[in-house]
C-alpha cells in the first residue's frame, strides 16, 4: 500500500514522467491491480476450502464407523449367533442323553431299555450334526482349543457309556452301576464342562462384540457433535475473518 502511495505521489508531481518511459507506469499499476484481485479472490475460497475439508473429514469418519459396524454385525451374524445357536442345542442333547443313559442301566424291561437305546442314538445324532454345524463358526484359537476338549472329552464319554451299556445287556447291572459311579459320571461331567465353556466363550464373545459396537456408536456420536459445533462456530466467525474492505484504488 505505502508503495502505491509514493508511486501515486509520483506521478502526480510528474516525476515518472521524467524517469519512466511512457506507458510503463500503467502497466506496472495494472499488474498489481491483477495481482491484488487474484490474491483477494484466493482469499475469499479460503472458508469454502476449509469447509469442503470439514465435509471431508466427516465423510471419511462415517464411511470408517460404518465399515467397522459392518465387520461388527458380519461377526456377530456368522459366528456369534450362530455359536450361540449350535452349542446351547449341543448342551441340552448332553444332558439328556446322559439321563437316558441312566434309564437304560434302571430299567428292567428290555423293550424299555431298547427305547432308551433309541433315543440316545437320536440325541447322538442331533449332537454330531450340531458339532459339524458349529465347525466352521470356529475363527479363533481359543474357541477351537475348546471345540478340540469337547470332543476328546465326548469321544472318552461315549466309549465308557457303551462299556456300561454292555454290562447292563449282559445283565450285570450291579457292575454296570459300579462303571457309572466311576467312570461315566466323571467322564460326563469333563464332557459337559468342556460344553458349558463352549457355551460360554460364545457369550462372552457376544458381549464383548456388542460393547464394542456401543464403543464405537458412542465415540461417533461425540466425535459428530464436536464436528458440528466446529463447523458452526466457524461458519459465525468465518465473516468476521473473510470480509475485507476494497482498497481505495479498486474503487
Amino acid at each position: 500500500m505505502g508503495g502505491i502511495a509514493v508511486s501515486d505521489r509520483l506521478q502526480r508531481t510528474g516525476i515518472f514522467s521524467i524517469y519512466l518511459p511512457r506507458g510503463i507506469y500503467p502497466a506496472m499499476q495494472d499488474e498489481t491491480h491483477e495481482h491484488r484481485s487474484v490474491s483477494h479472490r484466493i482469499g475469499r475460497l479460503k472458508p469454502l476450502i476449509v469447509f469442503a475439508l470439514v465435509l471431508l473429514i466427516v465423510g471419511g469418519i462415517g464411511f470408517i464407523v460404518v465399515r467397522q459396524l459392518k465387520i461388527d454385525a458380519a461377526k456377530i451374524v456368522e459366528d456369534t449367533l450362530p455359536g450361540l445357536v449350535y452349542a446351547g442345542q449341543i448342551n441340552a442333547e448332553l444332558s439328556e442323553n446322559f439321563a437316558r443313559t441312566l434309564s437304560v442301566i434302571n430299567s428292567d424291561s428290555p423293550e424299555e431299555r431298547e427305547l432308551y437305546l433309541k433315543r440316545i442314538d437320536e440325541g447322538s445324532k442331533r449332537v454330531r450334526d450340531s458339532l459339524e454345524a458349529y465347525r466352521p463358526t470356529i475363527f479363533e484359537e481359543e474357541e477351537r482349543q475348546i471345540f478340540d476338549r469337547l470332543i476328546s472329552a465326548r469321544d472318552k464319554y461315549r466309549d465308557v457309556r457303551r462299556r456300561a451299556f454292555d454290562l447292563v445287556n449282559e445283565g450285570k447291572r450291579t457292575e454296570a452301576l459300579k462303571l457309572f459311579e466311576s467312570e461315566v459320571l466323571p467322564a460326563y461331567t469333563f464332557q459337559k464342562e468342556a460344553g458349558e465353556a463352549l457355551f460360554d466363550y460364545n457369550v462372552r464373545q457376544s458381549v464383548e462384540r456388542g460393547r464394542h459396537i456401543e464403543t464405537v456408536c458412542r465415540t461417533t456420536q461425540w466425535l459428530v457433535a464436536a464436528i458440528c459445533v466446529a463447523i458452526f462456530v466457524g461458519g459465525f466467525f468465518t465473516p468476521f475473518f473473510a470480509i475485507r474492505l476494497p482498497p481505495d484504488n479498486w474503487k
